[in-house]
């Protein structure tokens, strides 16, 4: 379905609980629970398409499109002259940055113990401790990507980090 030109998707899932994630690997359990958590947590929104066809879906929350962004930007590889990681890095920013940080890890909290661990890893590396690298990739993107630096990154990473160590609140 396409909404003002852009395109959306839906993914399926299933069920995930601790035990189902035995004899994976850290990006696949990254990828099966972000993205099952992202429908546990979900928001239900009406969408209408161009051609006005309706449909209500589970609209993925902030905390969930860090959850999957920071797997997303581990696993692109660059494809015909493209960077996607450019946009995923921007993305993780202005998630972390523009929208409620405590809202944000709260929620990540009150996910799966295997999901925040993936999510901290992926947060420290990408943020923290390889922030030039992911410097370089917003570097490809425009000006406004281009802007962000690599102590900007490091920042938003830290906070993330700090506050996923908070004690849960269930």
């Amino acid at each position: 379905m396409y909404i003002d030109g852009t395109k959306v998707e839906v993914i399926g899932t299933g069920v995930v609980t601790e035990p189902d994630l035995d004899g994976l690997d850290d990006r696949q359990i990254h990828f099966v629970t972000a993205h099952r958590w992202a429908l546990e947590s979900a928001t239900p929104v009406t969408l209408t398409g161009d051609d006005g066809a309706h449909a209500t879906v589970p609209m993925a929350r902030a905390s969930a499109l860090v959850a999957m962004k920071l797997h997303a930007i581990q696993d692109r590889r660059v494809m015909g002259g493209t960077d996607k990681r450019a946009s995923d890095a921007w993305d993780i920013y202005r998630l972390l940055t523009d929208l409620d940080i405590g809202v944000t890890s709260a929620e990540l909290r009150s996910a799966l113990p295997s999901l925040r661990r993936v999510v901290a890893a992926a947060t420290a590396d990408i943020l923290v401790e390889r922030a030039g690298r992911t410097r370089g990739w917003l570097r490809t993107g425009d000006a406004e990507m281009a802007s962000v630096g690599s102590e900007d990154l490091v920042a938003a990473g830290t906070d993330l980090l700090e506050r996923l160590k908070a004690p849960t609140s269930r």
